[in-house]
């Protein structure tokens, strides 16, 4: 039986009133907000530049609109989670139960494929990226810098590499407690990028080449060769809806934090006050994401990459600004693959003890442990593709959790107001067509990736 029975006459989002019952954690609104802000930001921020390169400036309208849809979603899951406190309830503690109690067994298998898929993903986007800034970050230390084919080749060797040093941690540690200091580390990773690509994007602005100019006398003989810099002006595309899907797929990555939500409102000395702390870590979110795209894309305009930091040069002063970033970047990812892993195998093995004890239990335990980080860094090292497995990933994964889910749930179990139906259901939308086209064109980019042997 589910949890609860439908309320014929919920509430207005946001108006739920809440006697506090569940409210037995000790986290201020400022502690909340710091915590969602630490768990949000991330790696998801190396490609929003990349987005405005695929969909044009008016992708910035794309950015609001996601961050728009993912912020009233999560407060779509927090409303619908705490219906049963205004039956005098406990609320419901987890995604999974939320699903379990609007659709049964297998709205709750749903939710977890997709978390678990999402976990997988994360994991692999995590190696795909430390191999990569690994590789760039010791060019000048590890064979020939010069060689153009050097970070790809590599970007796949550092992935063995990183694999053999996580199966440690992984397979050897029971419980890997995530720890507040591992999660403030990543927050000031991504201040740091955002610090380093702004402030180096307007120091390179207007970007230079340099070439060789010959000056002639008027008898056709050259009389003097020198180095002339000048300007170069990269173009920039008002609108490209082509690049629409991907780019909003690959954006909901920034966004993805749903999963989390039920663990850090628990622990609110107000959850009632939950939605107010996403409001203000949404406002934080915009104030790191806004001006990493806009300057990046501005100044590298069609040139933008993915991860963004693959702009910043490679020599002189910056160049050491940007390896040492790079390098704190992959540190931060492989410290918190072992956490992400270890939340992916032990709902796992809490089945596994219902069906063998013993030596037989520890085998298989250690077995799929290991199995799993060769799985990932299997994926990483045929698909070494940051910008498209990013989008894959949010495509496949996140669009669901993040936009679909939430809104199939709450139209269940709640029965909202007109507005919020019409809302709810253009966030559907945006959700299956990021999910189908972003896929669709995530999996065309990669075929095309691996047939040209391309970065």
């Amino acid at each position: 039986t589910h949890t609860h029975t439908h309320i014929m006459e919920s509430q207005p989002l946001l108006l739920i009133q809440d006697d506090g019952r569940d409210g037995k954690g000790a986290s201020s609104l400022r502690s909340t907000t710091f915590t969602l802000l630490c768990t949000m930001a991330g790696t998801g921020i190396l490609q929003l530049a990349f987005t405005l390169k695929q969909g044009g400036w008016v992708c910035l309208v794309v950015l609001l609109l996601a961050a728009v849809c993912s912020n009233y979603t999560g407060k779509l899951l927090f409303a619908t989670a705490r219906v049963p406190v205004l039956l005098g309830e406990p609320s419901i503690r987890s995604y999974p139960a939320l699903g379990y109690a609007a659709f049964g067994r297998w709205g709750r298998i749903a939710v977890q494929i997709f978390h678990k898929l999402t976990l997988l993903g994360v994991c692999t986007l995590f190696l795909i990226l430390a191999g990569k800034f690994l590789s760039e970050g010791f060019q000048n230390w590890i064979g020939n810098g010069d060689d153009v084919d050097y970070v790809q080749t590599w970007t796949k060797r550092w992935i063995w590499v990183c694999c053999g040093v996580l199966l440690f941690p992984v397979v050897g540690l029971r419980t890997i407690r995530e720890l507040a200091a591992l999660t403030l580390f990543g927050f000031l990773a991504t201040v740091l990028v955002v610090a380093v690509v702004v402030s180096v994007a307007l120091s390179e602005y207007p970007l230079h080449d340099t070439e060789v100019v010959q000056i002639t006398d008027v008898m056709g003989n050259v009389t003097v060769s020198a180095n002339v810099t000048e300007a170069v002006s990269h173009s920039h595309e008002l609108i490209d809806y082509s690049g629409f899907p991907q780019a909003f797929s690959a954006m909901t990555v920034s966004f993805g934090g749903h999963a989390c939500f039920f663990d850090i409102w628990s622990h609110m000395q107000a959850p009632q006050q939950f939605p107010r702390a996403l409001n203000l870590t949404y406002l934080g979110l915009m104030l790191l994401y806004l001006p990493t795209a806009i300057f990046g894309y501005w100044v590298y305009g069609a040139n933008t990459y993915s991860p963004i930091l693959c702009n910043l040069p490679r020599t002189g002063h910056i160049g050491v600004i940007a390896i040492i970033t790079k390098l704190v970047i992959a540190f931060h990812v492989l410290t918190a693959y072992p956490v992400l892993m270890n939340v992916l195998v032990m709902e796992l093995e809490g089945w596994l003890r219902t069906k063998c004890e013993g030596s037989v239990f520890l085998l298989t335990r250690l077995s799929m442990r290991a199995s799993l980080v060769v799985l990932t860094a299997t994926i990483a090292y045929l698909v070494p593709y940051f910008a498209d497995f990013m989008t894959l990933l949010g495509a496949l994964a996140l669009c669901m959790i993040v936009y679909v889910m939430p809104v199939l749930i709450s139209f269940k179990l709640r029965q909202p107001r007109w507005p919020e139906v019409i809302f709810g259901c253009v966030t559907i939308v945006l959700g299956v067509a990021g999910c189908v086209i972003g896929s669709y064109q995530a999996v065309k980019s990669i075929i095309s990736d691996v047939e040209t042997n391309s970065e």
